[in-house]
């Protein structure tokens, strides 16, 4: 239960951090004004998610050493990566895939 958990916080973190951006890019960013930028609907929803990822994450670590579930997170970086590129448009090299899937190998080992 405490890798389901995991991965539920790992996501609800990646969506919060990619509602972050999205926000900001159509807040206009931070020279539009901060509070223009703070009170932006995909603003709210990106500290809402990552607010809750926080409380899940608690869960993870009612139930996992904590040198079990921290390498866990290194999963948001291959979530953001492919998030940014379907939902962002931003885009992806051959640089990217290789640094994730190093990322993702080193989580592996590291988490299990």
């Amino acid at each position: 239960m405490g890798y389901l958990l995991a991965l539920i916080a790992v996501f609800l973190g990646t969506a919060g951090q990619v509602y972050l951006k999205s926000g900001v890019n159509a807040a206009g960013g931070l020279q539009a004004g901060f509070f223009r930028v703070l009170l932006h609907p995909h603003v709210v929803l990106g500290f809402l998610l990552y607010g809750i990822s926080s409380l899940v994450w608690l869960g993870v670590l009612s139930r996992l050493p904590l040198s079990n579930a921290y390498p866990l997170l290194a999963l948001n970086f291959v979530l953001i990566l492919v998030f940014a590129v379907l939902f962002l448009g931003e885009p992806v090299t051959a640089a990217k895939v290789t640094g994730v899937l190093l990322i993702f190998c080193g989580m592996a080992l590291a988490a299990f």
